[in-house]
Order: structure tokens, then sequence, then C-alpha cells
């Protein structure tokens, strides 16, 4: 990835790293249809231990399986919109916020506006049925009912959100010498910080990732037990890195092994490690290579389990 050098306003020049794209922020908010079922209501179901009641601070749904069905299918999507970004993105070391290349950015938004209008036909199921998922609730639970608890439609439909935007991620420009020059040094430090931050980030990640699927890779290569969706996951794994990760893993060990593990995987499939013993076992052994050379990266913090 080229990278251009910025001359800094206070006089000095900086690297503009990781400048060749955006950071996306996602935001997505439902109604969670819960209330706090208070320590009378207990006693009255039977709970009357004064000591545990005041220990108790219980949460209740207001809504019948039913409603909640349909509450599920909004959750479905927002996991699934907030999963698919994170996974096709660099990770940036403020919440909300994450790191999209240039050549995701298309992509990317043409994603969440297929995931928002699913989102938005959902809600306008939701929104009519409210009544009648109150009335039905009221019916099922009249001990545990209280009108209160429910929004009106216009109130309802203010409870869902799915929005996005691109914001442009830079050091302090110009614009910036309002500050007083103390405090301008600190935002140019700052921004020297989260690059530092967004490249162990990514380190981590890529490491981690690699390290899971190589492990298990060499494993079933061991015990002949080669599983097609472990072959794939590394196959998807290594064109997900030339893709998006490629330009920001900086740590040249990492990537020598990455490129090895490529050499190895290339035209390689479940069937072929399955049936010839001779080459499963020189894959086998490679994966083993790596995943111990995996473990010695300069600043790669292992996740737990893989922890020697």
């Amino acid at each position: 990835m080229a990278k251009a050098k910025v001359v800094g306003k206070t006089g000095g020049s900086e690297e503009r790293a990781f400048s060749d794209g955006v950071l996306v922020y996602l935001e997505i908010r439902q109604w969670g249809a819960t209330a706090q079922l208070d320590n009378s209501k207990l006693a009255e179901l039977g709970l009357s231990d004064r000591e545990l009641l005041d220990q108790i601070r219980a949460v209740r749904s207001i809504l019948t399986p039913e409603g909640q069905d349909l509450l599920n299918q909004y959750r479905t999507v927002k996991n699934e919109a907030k999963g698919w970004l994170y996974r096709n993105s660099i990770p940036f070391p403020v919440n909300g916020f994450v790191f999209l290349p240039k050549s995701m950015i298309e992509r990317a938004d043409a994603y969440l506006k297929q995931r928002a209008e699913e989102a938005q036909m959902i809600v306008d199921t939701i929104v009519p049925a409210i009544k009648k998922m109150e009335s039905d609730y009221a019916a099922k639970f009249p001990q545990l009912y209280d009108a209160a608890c429910y929004p009106t439609e216009a109130q309802l439909r203010r409870m869902f959100t799915f929005r996005w935007s691109f914001r442009v991620f830079a050091p302090p420009a110009e614009e910036l010498r309002v500050l007083p020059p103390e405090i301008y040094r600190e935002e140019v430090q700052r921004f020297k910080q989260d690059i530092n931050s967004m490249r162990e980030m990514t380190l981590n990640a890529v490491g981690n990732a690699l390290l899971g699927r190589i492990k298990n890779l060499s494993e079933q290569c061991e015990n002949d037990t080669v599983k097609t969706q472990t072959v794939n996951s590394i196959k998807s794994f290594l064109e997900k890195f030339d893709e998006l990760f490629s330009g920001f893993v900086q740590q040249d060990k990492l990537n020598k092994l990455i490129s090895d593990v490529k050499e190895y995987m290339d035209g390689t499939d479940a069937s072929m490690l399955s049936a010839d013993d001779e080459f499963r076992s020189v894959v086998g052994a490679k994966m083993k290579e790596v995943v111990s050379e995996i473990k010695t990266v300069p600043g790669l913090q292992l996740k737990r389990g893989f922890e020697l």
C-alpha cells in the first residue's frame, strides 16, 4: 500500500498511515420490550424473604413469545449487520468505529443499505402490531400487565435506529490550529497513538485468526480427520487477508508465515489431504511448524486458548 508523506503543521513530517480509507460508525438500536419487576410483584408471586428481595433487580419481558419473535427478527438483522462489518473491516481503538479500506467502502455501503431495508420492513410490521401485542400480554399475564410500560406507535418507531456514517481519519489539520499549541500537540500525539493501536489490533486479529485455523488443520492432518470446512476456512481467511488486511499488517514475520501457508494451500482441498498420506503428512508438519512460529511473532498477544 503506497504511503504518502504529509508535512505536519507543527513543522515536522509524519507518515500518514491508514489514510486510504474511512472510519465507519454504525448505530443500530431497538426497543427492548422489558420492564423492571418490582419487589412487591415478586412478593405477590410468593417470594417473601425481605433480605433476598432487597438483592433482586429482576427484569421481565412485556411481550408474549410471539411478540418477542418479531423483535428477535430485528435483533438477528442487527447482529448479522454488525458481525459482517466487523469481519470485513480493520479494528479501530475508539468504541463504535471501525476502519474501512477504500476498496471496501462501496460494498459496505450497499450491504448496510440492504440490511437497513430489511430492518425497516420488520419495524413496519412491529409498530402497527403493538396494540395487539399489548392486549395479548395482558390476557396471558394479567398479574404482570402494566399499561404504562407500552409506547405509542409514534414512540415505538423512534426506538428503532439503523444508521451509519463515514468519517475521515487524518492527522490534525490546519483547522485545529484554533486549539492552544499544547492541546494541538496532544492531538497530533493521539493520532499517532491511534495509528499504533490500529496496527496492534490488526496484528492480533490476523495472527489469532490464522493460528486457530492452522492449529485445527495441523491436528486434523495428524489424526487423518481433515475436514472440508477447515480447509475452506483457511482459504477464505487467505483471500480476506489479500483483500483487506495485507496492506495493514507490517510485521514481516507474520507476513512470511502467511505466505508459507498460501504456498501449501494453493490448489489443495480436503479430499487430496485425505487420499494422500504422504502429502497430508507434509502439510501437517508444515502447519505444525507455522503454529509454533506464529506464537513467537513480535507484538502478537495470543488469546488464552492459544497461549504456550
